[in-house]
């Protein structure tokens, strides 16, 4: 019969190995390491071609028929950022957490027009 320390340690030891082979997915959840909108938009070279998680809430939707453009922005709190998507594009009000890849249109000195986030996952 084992004690309740070799439980535990056993526990432990699973609960690593889970996160360590198939455990990415699951830690791109958990709500630790989000950078904010307003430190992006506030510095978009130091972020340019970075991979990035920001949450918040879905405050503008569009889709452009034409060209298949699926665009929202979210609001963390500190600022709002856009997020370019090729899925559905979320409901208005709702609550995301978005991981991609941060890209500016064009940068000039100090002004930056056009930074988004490339979604690459979306819960």
């Amino acid at each position: 019969m084992k004690t309740k320390i070799e439980r535990f340690e056993t526990a432990m030891i699973l609960l690593l190995a889970t996160l360590l082979l198939g455990g990415n997915s699951f830690c791109d959840r958990i709500p630790l390491g989000l950078e904010s909108a307003k430190e992006i938009m506030d510095h978009p070279t130091k972020w340019e071609g970075k991979v990035v998680r920001v949450r918040g809430k879905v405050t503008y939707a569009l889709k452009v028929p034409l060209i298949g453009m699926r665009i929202y922005k979210i609001e963390d709190g500190t600022g709002e950022i856009a997020v370019l998507t090729s899925e559905q594009l979320p409901e208005m009000g709702s609550t995301l957490l978005v991981k991609g890849t941060v890209s500016t249109a064009l940068i000039m000195g100090q002004s930056n027009y056009g930074t988004h986030i490339r979604e690459t996952q979306r819960w």
